[in-house]
C-alpha cells in the first residue's frame, strides 16, 4: 500500500508524474541539452556570461552572415526583437552589419572574428562531444542516434540551417 499525504491507499496502475516523465523524449533532450551547456561552460565554449537570448542568435548565424529577417524566422521572434539582442551583440563586438550584397535594402549579420572565434571554440566542444558519443555508444549506433535526431530536428524545426 501507498501512503500519501496521511492516508493509505492501494498501488495504482496509474504511472506517477516522475514515472510518466522520466523516458520523455523531451526531457532527455533537456538533460543532454544542459549536460552540453556545463560542458560548453567548463571548456570555454559560447560565454556563459552571454544571455540564452543572444547566445541563440550566434548559434543561428550562418558562417557568411544572416539576415536580419531570417534570423527571426529561424528564432521565432519579431524582427524588433533580433535587432534587438543584434544591437547588444555588437556593442560587445561579437558581431557587426554589413549591407546585404544581393539586396541593397538587407542587411547581413556577420560575426567579427571575436564572434567566429568563439562560435569556432563552440563547435570545437560539439565535435569533442560527439567524439565521446562515438566512444560511448559505438560508431554504428551514434550514427543511427545522429540519423534519427536529424529527422526529428527537421520536423519540429524545419527553418533551421
Amino acid at each position: 500500500m501507498q501512503k500519501t499525504s496521511g492516508e493509505t491507499r492501494k498501488p495504482s496502475a496509474v504511472p506517477t508524474l516522475d514515472e510518466r516523465r522520466t523516458r520523455l523524449i523531451g526531457r532527455l533532450v533537456t538533460r543532454l541539452s544542459m549536460a552540453y551547456q556545463r560542458r560548453l561552460a567548463a571548456d570555454g565554449g559560447v560565454s556563459h556570461d552571454l544571455p540564452p537570448a543572444q547566445k541563440s542568435v550566434l548559434v543561428h548565424i550562418e558562417a557568411d552572415g544572416s539576415r536580419v529577417t531570417t534570423l527571426a524566422e529561424r528564432l521565432g521572434i519579431s524582427k524588433q526583437a533580433i535587432s534587438k539582442l543584434v544591437q547588444e551583440l555588437e556593442a560587445q563586438g561579437y558581431v557587426t552589419r554589413r549591407p546585404d550584397e544581393t539586396d541593397g535594402r538587407a542587411m547581413r549579420v556577420c560575426y567579427t572574428s571575436k564572434g567566429y572565434a568563439l562560435v569556432e571554440d563552440t563547435v570545437s566542444v560539439f565535435e569533442e562531444l560527439d567524439r565521446e558519443t562515438d566512444e560511448v555508444l559505438g560508431t554504428k549506433d551514434a550514427a543511427v542516434l545522429r540519423k534519427l535526431l536529424e529527422r526529428w530536428a527537421a520536423h519540429l524545426d524545419p527553418k533551421a540551417f
